[in-house]
């Protein structure tokens, strides 16, 4: 798990950034929960299709970072 202003890769997108998010999605169908440690730009696309929920986000992300 990342913290503060850790500089991960985006699984994504597999850039290295500092402003990551730290989600879960769970399926509704299946229950199947799946962890998702992405770019703020990769989890804005992920709410486009898929019902996740934001856990932790890196101390550099602002919010204009997360607006769809």
């Amino acid at each position: 798990m990342p913290t503060g202003a850790d500089v991960i890769t985006c699984m994504g997108c597999l850039w290295d950034t500092h402003l990551w998010t730290d989600a879960t999605h769970i399926n509704r169908w299946s229950g199947h929960r799946m962890r998702l440690i992405r770019c703020a730009r990769c989890y804005v696309d992920l709410l486009r299709v898929r019902d996740v929920v934001l856990h932790a986000t890196s101390t550099t992300i602002r919010p204009h970072h997360l607006e769809r």
